[in-house]
């Protein structure tokens, strides 16, 4: 009888043993438990603040990006059209075949130091937007610079490809950056006047002016406009520009305007085709309105192209191939700006055909 008691007693400690190991256990798993939480919540709020870091320099130079390309447009707008005012009024006082006096030509040479000096903060301006990309790509690459900062010599001919937008995104090594700052680089000079002459139709001598030249080529600083304001279209976003990016294209103009294209065809197709018209008739003003100034001007066979309309109407004729020869070029920079005109009208009456077929 006792040793069943005492039999029973032992099984009972054994058993109360057994539960408070049990319940050290169970208390030593939770506590693990809590510490793992724990670990996990540090490691989740330091992975988030440093997304939210990443986010914020990803934002930061997307933010000066943007405003960099707005600052270049605008000064290089603002010059455009001091130069044109400039020509504008040289041509009212002056015709071609008077030389410019002392007063005209000082008065010309402060139209052209303030595009001068616009022109150059355009080109800072420019420099500091291309920096201010580089700046992007390497933020939102950050994990891949990291990768080819260790490994660069290893780099597969397969990742290449991968890798070669974030090797070349310096701006010195992009050739778009140079081919918009030599066109942001052309401008007329103070104190330099150039003429040079030239044999036009009928064996006319026509005098061209070499700041003439530079501001048919600042016409076309109207891309930066352009480009300025894409950046504020839905398809050239932040967020547009991230995804894009992440597929391996660029959200540029280009895709923003193949975009308009594909969703609001007839707004895009109207814009480009005023555009053509407006830019294309002022550059064939500027290189036709000498040969008419040096005809005599008691000729009836010919008159003056000294308005912007007549230039109009003979770039629509040309554009859309009615051609009624009551107006022509007559010297050659402005028969090959016409040849430009049918050549590249051709494909915009294409365009605009295939838009209008699709639409109605």
């Amino acid at each position: 009888m006792l040793a069943k008691i005492r039999e029973n007693l032992a099984k009972e400690v054994q058993r109360k043993i057994d539960e408070q190991e049990k319940e050290k256990e169970r208390e030593r798993q939770e506590l693990q438990a809590s510490i793992f939480d724990k670990d996990n919540n540090a490691e989740a709020k330091k992975n988030k603040r440093k997304d939210q870091k990443r986010h914020a320099k990803y934002m930061k130079a997307y933010n000066e990006w943007i405003n960099y390309d707005l600052q270049t447009a605008i000064l290089a707008t603002v010059g455009f059209f001091i130069q044109f005012y400039n020509y504008e009024v040289s041509v009212r006082e002056f015709d071609y075949k008077t030389p410019r006096n002392e007063e005209h030509n000082r008065k010309h040479n402060l139209f052209k130091m303030n595009v001068l000096f616009l022109t150059i903060l355009a080109l800072y301006a420019l420099v500091m937007r291309h920096k201010a990309r580089e700046k992007w790509i390497l933020n939102f690459n950050e994990d891949k610079c990291t990768k080819l900062y260790h490994r660069y010599k290893d780099i597969t001919s397969s990742e290449e490809d991968r890798y070669n937008p974030i090797i070349d995104c310096s701006f010195y090594k992009c050739k778009y950056f140079w081919m918009e700052f030599i066109l942001l680089s052309v401008t007329p000079l103070p104190y330099f006047h150039y003429e040079f002459t030239h044999v036009a139709k009928g064996g006319l001598v026509v005098t061209y002016r070499l700041e003439d030249v530079f501001l048919s080529i600042m016409a076309f600083r109207g891309f930066f406009l352009i480009r300025a304001i894409f950046n504020y279209s839905v398809y050239t976003d932040s967020y547009s520009k991230k995804l894009c990016q992440q597929y391996g294209f660029e959200s540029s103009m280009i895709y923003a305007m193949l975009c308009e294209l594909t969703y609001n065809p007839m707004r895009f197709i109207s814009l480009l085709f005023v555009l053509f018209v407006t830019v294309y008739a002022y550059l064939l003003r500027i290189y036709e309105q000498p040969y008419y100034a040096a005809l005599d001007k008691d000729d009836g066979n010919f008159e003056e192209m000294n308005s912007y309309l007549t230039a109009l109407w003979l770039v629509i004729i040309t554009v859309t191939t009615v051609g009624y020869g009551d107006y022509s070029a007559c010297t050659i920079p402005g028969r090959i700006i016409t040849v430009m005109i049918a050549i590249k009208g051709i494909f915009l009456m294409a365009l605009v055909v295939g838009v209008v077929s699709n639409q109605f």
